[in-house]
């Protein structure tokens, strides 16, 4: 990749992660979210795991960036002429069987915690995988990031980070 292709792909990068921290990839309109769960590994596809509220139902939904995919149109000058400009990074989204008292469940674990806001133990590496957890609604919530492994100062969440890793990564239910 050259200099100029390096540079256009960390601004869709920056751009495709900010499109799913925003949940651009469903219909917010119709959606309010409650809770998000972040992968952004340094170079596979990025997950989000969304809980949204419509009206009095909760859903899921997972998406994928394909990134592994989309780093491929920067690999060279003449490769990144053949895609469109701006570059639209490529997700696949589909909605998770999941129960509504399940996901209701995850909510009440969220709203229940308590979290000290002070510097973790948690080792700054530049790659790996960082995950966020987001929990609120619109403009107003937490978000919680970290790097490789959950900080012991954050051991609570285990259980939730657990099951949404799980909602995440299951073959049942990923976005094809």
């Amino acid at each position: 990749m050259e200099a100029e292709q390096m540079i256009e792909w960390g601004l869709v990068r920056d751009r495709a992660v900010a499109h799913m921290r925003e949940c651009g990839h469903i219909r917010v309109s119709k959606h309010r979210p409650q809770a998000q769960f972040l992968i952004l590994p340094s170079f596979t596809d990025s997950i989000a795991v969304d809980i949204v509220r419509s009206n009095d139902e909760l859903a899921a939904y997972v998406t994928h960036w394909r990134l592994s995919t989309d780093i491929e149109a920067f690999a060279t000058p003449v490769e990144r002429l053949k895609h469109q400009t701006p570059f639209m990074p490529t997700y696949d989204t589909a909605r998770i069987n999941i129960t509504h008292d399940r996901l209701n469940s995850i909510l009440v674990q969220l709203s229940a915690t308590q979290v000290q806001l002070s510097p973790t133990t948690n080792s700054i590496s530049l790659d790996g995988t960082s995950y966020e957890l987001n929990s609120g609604t619109g403009f107003t919530g937490v978000r919680l990031r970290w790097h490789n492994q959950l900080p012991e100062e954050w051991s609570f969440l285990i259980s939730v980070v657990d099951e949404l890793q799980e909602m995440a990564t299951s073959t049942t239910n990923r976005a094809t």
